[in-house]
């Protein structure tokens, strides 16, 4: 074989392992952008506050492990007479807070609780529950969540 043959093909061989990298390197971009835009849209606000937390990627590996975690949890929606009976529930325990704080926050942590069962997440753990909450209700349960977590004192920390 003549060395211009050699040559020519080792030219054709590294073009090729060229066109195989950009095809593979644009395919793990676009997965990466898809992935961006749909934790981006399935977890709202907090996708921007664990970024700016922990940057980009680290952000990312997480929120893809609580969506993990929660694909287990079978979360259903609450009935119309559910609502309605956890609503009043609710409106009374905020009244009772004038009158006794410490009682009404008994009350509102067993009915949190309760509610959080009621739906699916894992109520034993309410911490844990915050954090997925966001998963199925979207910005409602972020504020939700938020709401819930100043309530019981965990104002700053990780929220929904």
């Amino acid at each position: 074989m003549e060395i211009w043959m050699i040559f020519a093909i080792a030219v054709l061989a590294f073009a090729a392992l060229g066109v195989i990298w950009v095809v593979v390197f644009r395919s793990e971009r676009r997965q990466s952008a898809d992935q961006t835009t749909r934790l981006r849209e399935g977890f709202g606000p907090e996708y921007a506050k664990a970024v700016g937390e922990q940057g980009r990627s680290d952000a990312e590996g997480d929120l893809l492990g609580r969506q993990e975690r929660a694909d287990v949890f079978e979360v259903r929606t609450l009935s119309a007479t559910e609502v309605t009976r956890y609503t009043h529930r609710w409106t009374a325990t905020q009244a009772q807070f004038v009158d006794d704080p410490g009682a009404a926050l008994i009350a509102a942590d067993h009915l949190v609780t309760e509610v959080i069962a009621a739906r699916g997440y894992p109520a034993a753990e309410f911490k844990r529950a915050l954090e997925y909450c966001h998963l199925v209700d979207g910005d409602l349960g972020t504020r939700v969540a938020r709401s819930m977590g100043a309530a019981f004192g965990n104002a700053g920390k990780r929220e929904c």
